[in-house]
């Protein structure tokens, strides 16, 4: 986890009042450009000890690199859009920036999973969906 809530400081609803200790979070335009104020791309600008290595299977790390590295180079993005409040400072997370979940070439997105949802009797736990 990069973000969190700090007790200690100022939180306002629907927003994440700071990055955890260590982490150089930023959001950037399309440009590569660090903005506050403006919906951007989430990313890590520095490296930190528990940022992925690799993936799976991927034996030469293209993969990766395609992933995590090709939109910034030297930077990891983490695949969210958000934006920093000017008045408050505090993060909001808007959604996967490419709105779309897509494991081993099976592309889908929010809608097909809330109509499993509508359409099925699940357990919802931590935002997992079984189907029961």
């Amino acid at each position: 986890m990069v973000i969190l809530k700090e007790m200690t400081l100022p939180t306002y609803k629907s927003e994440i009042n700071v990055p955890a200790l260590g982490i150089s979070m930023q959001v950037f335009d399309d440009d590569g450009k660090s903005v506050v104020g403006e919906m951007g791309e989430v990313v890590l600008s520095k490296p930190l000890p528990n940022l992925p290595i690799g993936l799976w299977n991927d034996k030469d790390g293209s993969v990766y690199r395609e992933k995590y590295f090709s939109k910034y180079p030297e930077v990891f993005t983490i695949g969210d859009s958000g934006l920093i409040n000017p008045v408050t400072k505090n993060w909001i997370i808007n959604c996967r920036s490419d709105e779309t979940l897509n494991p081993k070439g099976c592309r889908f997105g929010p809608s097909e999973i809330y109509n499993v949802g509508k359409n099925t009797s699940i357990i919802i736990s931590k935002n997992i969906l079984r189907i029961a």
